[in-house]
């Protein structure tokens, strides 16, 4: 989330710091190189509205014109989305991995390694309503997209040696 709930007051926030003599600011491509959960960002627009009950979203519904029943839209229609994929390290079965959503920060097809939105990409949130809860909202549509990535047509006639699905 942002610095104090303002866009300016963060990137204001990490200016100064970039600027402080006492700090160090390391680049996302220089911890690249340490981190074992790798991922890749998979990009797909969404086709229909992400909605939930008002009271599971943590919205205030008291401010609802149409009472308390209403939906409460978390992502709509057309909205750009980016699936994660990684190694699950606690797999409980054969090829198993994880699918997790982009949250909102700057993916690589997007920004380059070596730019400024890439090395700040979890420091910088290019898309704030990207960041949605994972309790008590089912993406459906995201799963289905997880699975139609991740499973291309042909089956296992297109598999690679060793290769399940």
């Amino acid at each position: 989330r942002n610095y104090k709930g303002c866009a300016v007051q963060h990137k204001l926030m990490l200016l100064r710091a970039i600027a402080c003599p006492t700090l160090r600011v390391v680049w996302r491509s220089e911890l690249d190189r340490f981190t074992q959960h790798k991922y890749f960002a998979m990009p797909w627009s969404r086709t229909v509205a992400l909605s939930t009950l008002p009271d599971q979203s943590g919205e205030d519904s008291s401010n609802s014109c149409f009472g308390s029943n209403d939906m409460v839209v978390l992502r709509p229609a057309g909205s750009p989305e980016y699936t994660r994929f990684r190694k699950n390290v606690f797999s409980y079965g054969e090829s198993h991995g994880l699918g997790q959503s982009g949250g909102g920060c700057a993916e690589l097809p997007t920004w380059p390694i070596g730019s400024l939105m890439y090395e700040l990409g979890q420091l910088l949130c290019v898309d704030e309503g990207a960041k949605v809860p994972n309790h008590w909202v089912t993406d459906i549509e995201k799963i289905i997209q997880d699975c139609l990535m991740l499973n291309p047509d042909g089956g296992l006639g297109d598999a690679l040696p060793g290769e399940v699905l």
